[in-house]
């Protein structure tokens, strides 16, 4: 199931009213957290970055930063009227709503600590999950007994992410037509080819070149890390680092799996 099985929008795809104009007063009212969310799970040309930390006991810390890339975010102020690039002389402002991103995670049980602004176009965030262990559809299962984690990256783990969001999200994910949401068959070249067409060779190059980086800090050094290709992973201390192109996140052709063990 994708988040299009999700029927809660009247079909209106034939109406002359549903067009560009209503696409844009949609991401008007929530595009802090449409970004946001679109950028935790490897959004167009951001370079989302994730901590989780592991604790004896729940609720485990957590923490999520990006920053958009130079094109990436002309495409959303063109798209959402927020400043600078939607072509009415605004000033730039801050992409992304704290009040709005709090509320939304606050839906999904995430406690929102803090936040800060590295950019007009970046967020840092501190978080508290109430308990990772069977978080996100059971894509996350940690054994703290047997000192374990593993992470499953597929089509229905992102999906189950993305039935979190307000109902008003789903035009958003529309416009970036990534695979891993769609369900559509696409190879990672093909659905840059897609972007390319769509927005602008520029944005599908920067695509091309992210990567998300998800940091899984353990209670003790880990022992081993394993990363379905063309992931990779490191041992830095206590921390299993792990990057993973961000276009093959937004296709997903075959689940990613992600084990740390300490």
């Amino acid at each position: 199931m994708t988040y299009r099985d999700i029927n809660i929008f009247p079909d209106i795809s034939g109406s002359e009213v549903y067009n560009l104009d209503m696409k844009k007063q949609l991401l008007r009212r929530s595009a802090g957290f449409f970004v946001l969310l679109l950028c935790f799970l490897a959004a167009t040309a951001c370079s989302p970055s994730v901590v989780i930390s592991i604790t004896e006991n729940p609720p485990d810390p957590a923490s999520f930063a990006t920053e958009m890339s130079p094109a990436a975010e002309k495409l959303v102020r063109q798209l959402s009227g927020l400043g600078s690039d939607s072509g009415d002389g605004a000033e730039s402002v801050q992409i992304f709503d704290a009040d709005g991103i709090t509320a939304s995670l606050a839906y999904a049980g995430i406690t929102v600590k803090s936040v800060s602004y590295p950019s007009d176009s970046g967020i840092s965030l501190s978080l508290t999950v109430p308990d990772l262990n069977g978080f996100l559809d059971n894509a996350i299962i940690l054994d703290r007994k047997n000192r374990k984690l593993i992470l499953s990256l597929t089509r229905e783990s992102l999906n189950s992410a993305a039935a979190l969001m307000p109902e008003d999200t789903y035009d958003y994910l529309d416009l970036f037509m990534a695979p891993a949401f769609t369900g559509e068959d696409m190879t990672v070249s093909e659905y840059r080819d897609i972007i390319a067409a769509a927005y602008g060779r520029t944005l599908a190059d920067e695509m091309e070149k992210e990567a998300f980086s998800l940091t899984v800090r353990c209670p003790s050094a880990p022992k081993e890390i394993s990363v379905t290709p063309p992931g990779t992973g490191r041992v830095s201390g206590k921390d299993a680092l792990i990057t993973l192109p961000l276009a093959v996140l937004l296709v997903l052709e075959n689940p990613v799996y992600i084990e740390v063990a300490w």
